[in-house]
């Protein structure tokens, strides 16, 4: 039975909270929410890729490879060659003044106006059909830009000026029209006009002698506040401001990322809203949303409908944007979903990203990708690569036999944040981080009026969000008050495992055109990854712990199989060594000689090695028995050059890694790279031996006949079949753990028996731990969508109090400064927070005393929140 949850009168601090912000939901529309309300082909358009867009005061035009499409906030009307007068289904490019669009297609250009379609080409008095660019000015006249010169649209009649080889066009706001008038490397050349203003008569040349930078491929474009903007191929984004002053938007980061800037606007805060295309072969490219000016910025990435953005555009307070997966607008006012939280204890720190993936990097850059597991913690030196994180693979056949595919990897990508909802985007957060000692708390203290419940205790997502069809149970948690619904002020509380825990939610049905599959399953994968802080005499707190929950949705019932991907780091690119332990369900890596060098791959992005001191690094699954083991590269071929034994990359290429199969179909076979063998016999598992064993099959033993140039220590390891009917849920657990031993030098095997020594003792106690668990329940409730939005203004919780040093803070704003004063109002401590996250941990400076002192939290807006807090130490 599906029940709301209701507000108890007597917890008057919950009704005071949330009661204001339920009605503040039911009363207003969905598109102002700051999240963003996506359109794809599910709801009318008529193609995914929405590759440019205008907005007017009332209809917005969509541009997409099946035609135009025009929204007027609730339906789509969609012109076609087959349906409509458009002459070509293609539309490459679209401008509007008020409600009226024109838009170039592969027949030249077409004009839309209360309906109707109206096509103009060189037998109407065009100069060619072969269109560059096009610019409206504020009377509706449109300049083309053709291969043959510039043609001028009055009306309905041509004016052409054949004497100028025109590339690109930009009105601004007072109608001075700018001209790209020589392309390629040599824009601002001080020997070659490449600008030209025209004044519908003639032409003057314009150059900003102050600007030196050669400028490629520039390409013009009008913004909201008038101006006309130059985004130029990998150098970035300019202004044209005062006539002909060329100023830089310096935007973090965009030395990586500007190569695939697409578009970008100005809204009316003076802030730049930038957006990026993607690469799935480059990890550096992927895409998504800068947004900000001068030194404070924010990235989107994990709330989009695709990385890959189009076009963008600001208008009255809303950001509308074209990506590969459709339509999207939210509000400016809307802020980005945690990208990353770390788990960390005094031995190791890791990083669990929003997409799902273990060992995602922790850094303030946000385009930093090196150690996913730094060993020790703030070493610079890791045994997991954050290159492609880690991540799972299903394959689903139904009762006809039909098989899916769902892969979260680093080149293909069939999962998107969140539940699966009707919204194809989430509209909350879909990473959450929790402590153990604060759920403690929490049990303690809720029935005491007093008591502020932490919002990250409130804002756990147990219940669904009935609004955009999420279903009722989300996440798990323990019902104190058994009445089947999460309501923390009657003392539930999260269920997490470990002392630290971070919870991630994806899906597979988030994009309607998979990578991989026509049909999505409709499954969520539930990551909980946890840590322990103390050892316990087994080195737990050097072991990661992971639970998959696979939650079928839909309503088909599957016979599943799930793989694990990851990459071991235990040495340069080409010292890595791996294996596995059928026996034991474990995967392993280790260096391949005696001395780890530090690794320079993307400078300066370089991590150091652990010279002498060589560690080993594995996975076990703890509930489950590993079926098949391999090498995995992310390139065409696999190492020793065989290029069979490379990445997957079709459909076949990665249900054959499910059925121990090379790309080609041939299986894996025992002995040398498991693709080619003497006496070769099929297996399930490559490099099965112990690499302490010269005559077992390993690469520690095979590494002089091996070529194992470019292999960074990828493996992809598979587990038994399981059910998995409509309405069910299969967890998978898992354990990671590297054994280091700094009294140790020079042997790079010495590590490994005592790797799988600390594997099976985390996983035996892990199976004793969850046995005197309480069983988590699941919710049967819905919740409004801004009671998981908002949670008041600047809420600090700040953990433990009294504190014996280390600090917590969460916030439901990014906190940008921290500081810390004495009752006498010394400060002690300032930090500023670059990344401006969520949640920070702190540590008291040493020369502190035992006492009372004030913590200041400011956010990017400079507002601030006082508490008080004891140390104690």
């Amino acid at each position: 039975m599906i029940k709301f949850l209701v507000l108890k009168e007597n917890k008057m601090r919950t009704i005071k909270l949330l009661f204001p912000l339920l009605f503040s939901f039911l009363c207003s529309n969905l598109n102002a929410q700051g999240y963003w309300k996506t359109y794809s082909t599910t709801n009318g358009l008529p193609d995914s890729a929405v590759t440019d867009l205008a907005v007017g005061p009332t209809k917005v035009f969509l541009a997409t490879a099946s035609g135009l499409s025009v929204f007027d906030g609730t339906n789509f009307e969609n012109f076609t060659k087959d349906f409509s007068d458009l002459n070509s289904n293609r539309i490459h490019q679209i401008v509007n003044l008020g409600d009226e669009a024109w838009f170039v297609t592969d027949s030249g250009i077409s004009k839309y106006s209360n309906g109707i379609i109206q096509n103009f080409t060189e037998a109407d008095g065009l100069l060619s059909d072969t269109i560059r660019d096009i610019a409206v000015n504020s009377l509706g006249d449109l300049y083309i830009a053709t291969d043959k010169g510039l043609s001028i649209l009055i009306g309905d009649q041509f004016t052409n000026e054949p004497s100028r080889n025109v590339y690109e066009l930009g009105i601004n706001g007072g109608d001075s029209i700018y001209a790209v008038v020589n392309y390629g490397d040599f824009f601002f050349l001080p020997s070659l006009v490449t600008v030209e203003m025209f004044d519908g008569v003639s032409w003057t040349a314009v150059r900003d002698n102050n600007f030196t930078l050669v400028l490629k491929e520039p390409e013009l474009m009008r913004l909201s506040n008038g101006e006309v903007g130059i985004i130029s191929a990998g150098q970035g984004a300019y202004l044209i401001e005062d006539g002909f002053d060329i100023q830089k938007i310096d935007v973090p980061e965009d030395d990586i990322a500007e190569e695939y800037l697409f578009d970008f606007d100005i809204d009316e805060n003076g802030t730049y809203w930038m957006s990026y295309g993607s690469d799935r072969f480059n990890y550096r490219l992927r895409g998504g949303i800068m947004n900000g000016s001068g030194m404070n910025w924010e990235y989107f990435y994990e709330s989009l409908p695709n990385p890959a953005i189009y076009a963008l555009q600001y208008d009255g307070g809303k950001i509308h944007i074209g990506t590969r997966n459709g339509y999207a607008v939210a509000s400016d006012t809307l802020t980005p979903f945690p990208r990353v939280y770390a788990l960390e204890n005094d031995f190791l720190k890791i990083g669990v990203s929003s997409a799902g993936h273990l060992f995602e990097p922790v850094s303030d850059d946000i385009f930093y990708f090196g150690n996913g597991w730094e060993m020790p913690k703030n070493s610079r030196r890791g045994v997991m690569d954050g290159f492609g994180g880690s991540g799972i693979w299903l394959l689903g056949k139904d009762q006809n036999n039909n098989e899916n595919l769902a892969i979260q990897g680093f080149v293909d990508n069939d999962f998107g944040a969140g539940a699966l909802s009707n919204n194809s985007t989430p509209v909350r957060p879909n990473l959450y981080f929790m402590r153990r000692d604060l759920i403690v708390q929490h049990i303690q203290n809720w029935q005491d009026p007093s008591y502020q419940i932490p919002y990250a205790i409130v804002n756990w997502p147990a219940n669904g969000v009935e609004e955009l069809g999420e279903a009722a149970d989300i996440a798990p948690f323990v019902d104190a008050n058994l009445n089947g619904c999460y309501d923390p002020e009657n003392g539930d509380y999260p269920w997490i495992l470990g002392d630290q825990a971070v919870y991630v939610i994806i899906n597979d049905g988030a994009y309607p055109d998979n990578l991989l599959t026509v049909d999505n399953m409709n499954i969520e994968v539930h990551l909980m990854a946890y840590i322990f802080e103390d050892g316990q005499q087994i080195n737990l707190d050097q072991n990661v712990f992971a639970r998959y929950t696979i939650v079928n949705r839909s309503q088909t019932d599957y016979a599943m199989r799930a793989m694990n991907s990851g990459i071991f780091e235990t040495g340069t690119v080409d010292d890595i060594r791996i294996g596995c332990d059928p026996s034991a369900d474990i995967a392993f890596g280790y260096s391949g000689d005696n001395f780890n060098e530090s690794v320079t791959r993307f400078p300066p992005y370089d991590n150091l090695g652990y010279d002498s001191i060589l560690p080993a690094v594995g996975m076990k699954y703890i509930n489950t028995d590993m079926q098949t083991f391999s090498h995995y590269t992310y390139s065409s071929s696999g190492f020793d050059g065989i290029t069979q034994t490379g990445s997957s990359f079709t459909i076949q290429h990665y249900l054959n890694r499910f059925n121990s199969l090379w790309r080609d179909s041939m299986p894996y076979v025992y002995g040398n790279n498991g693709y080619i063998a003497p006496f070769s016999r099929p297996t399930n598992f490559i490099f099965s031996g112990d690499p302490l064993d010269s005559n077992s099959w390993n690469m520690r033993s095979l590494q002089d006949s091996l070529d194992t140039r470019g292999f960074w220590g990828e493996f992809i390891a598979g587990t038994r079949s399981f059910q998995l009917n409509s309405g069910e849920r299969h967890s998978i657990d898992l354990v990671y753990s590297v054994a280091y031993d700094s009294s140790v030098f020079y042997d790079e095997l010495a590590m490994i028996p005592v790797l799988k020594d600390q594997l099976n003792k985390a996983a035996n106690f892990q199976k004793g731990y969850l046995g005197i668990q309480a069983p988590p329940s699941y919710s049967s409730c819905f919740v409004g969508v801004d009671e998981n939005l908002i949670m008041g203004e600047n809420q600090i919780n700040l953990f433990p109090n009294p504190t014996t040093g280390k600090i917590f803070l969460q916030s439901n704003s990014k906190i940008q400064h921290i500081q810390i004063y004495t009752l006498e109002g010394k400060l002690i401590y300032h930090q500023a927070i670059k990344d401006k996250r969520n949640e920070v941990q702190i540590e008291f400076p040493q020369e502190a005393v035992n006492g009372l002192y004030l913590i200041r939290v400011s956010d990017p807006k400079g507002e601030f929140t006082n508490k008080k807090l004891l140390l104690n130490r």
